[in-house]
């Protein structure tokens, strides 16, 4: 179970999202306005603006946002955000795992088409930013019809940081910086000793979707929080 506390989108403008992030029962999907910037949310109350779109698993607990798959199936939500076209942005977000089996990654969805920012197969572009059970972290660009590798572990930089433990937690900041038209993506996590970050070159052309939130996986039969 993954206990997400401060996603934090940051812009050029100050655009926050601050939010706590569990992976748990079941949220009711409903459409939500567009957010602008700053945004923040500390799931004190209720899940704000995000909207689930895959599953009914997301769920505001406690000033927690929690997620649980029980299943071998990505899970993802969501807050719409009006930004500048080339506006700079940074997400972060605190979390921790209570259960866990071998093989799931707890990360971000950035600049998606649309919400349902799950799968390689699922028909959105989307930016994805996480970190696996085993401690490696990547970046990917979904096309709606597979995914291509932005920039991947091998050429992270910093310590390492091992197998994902329940008896630590993880800070998570995604960071969108331009020049001009072209986008660097820079994603980091930190356990609380170490630092591991990866960095893509330049892309020149960039997704410009407005969808940005979390996208967790579980690759096994076996469930997690």
């Amino acid at each position: 179970m993954a206990f997400v506390r401060v996603p934090h989108i940051t812009s050029s403008c100050s655009m926050k999202l601050l939010s706590r992030f569990l992976i748990s029962s079941a949220i009711l999907s409903s459409a939500h306005a567009a957010v602008s910037l700053p945004y923040s949310n500390d799931f004190s109350t209720d899940d704000g603006q995000f909207t689930e779109s895959t599953d009914a698993q997301w769920i505001e607990s406690g000033g927690f946002y929690q997620n649980s798959i029980t299943n071998s199936n990505p899970s993802a939500s969501t807050v719409v955000v009006t930004r500048g076209a080339t506006e700079n942005f940074v997400m972060q977000s605190r979390f921790n795992v209570t259960t866990m089996t071998a093989s799931v990654s707890f990360g971000f969805a950035a600049l998606g088409t649309g919400a349902a920012t799950t799968g390689a197969n699922a028909a959105v572009n989307f930016y994805l930013a996480d970190v696996g059970s085993s401690g490696t972290i990547r970046l990917l660009r979904f096309d709606g019809t597979g995914n291509t590798s932005v920039v991947d572990d091998a050429a992270a930089t910093g310590g390492s940081l091992g197998p994902l433990l329940t008896t630590e937690t993880y800070d998570l900041t995604l960071t969108g910086t331009y020049t001009g038209s072209d986008l660097v993506l820079s994603f980091s996590v930190f356990d609380g000793t170490n630092t591991r970050t990866v960095t893509s070159a330049p892309i020149t052309t960039p997704l410009a979707g407005t969808n940005f939130g979390y996208r967790n996986r579980n690759n096994n039969t076996g469930g997690y929080v």
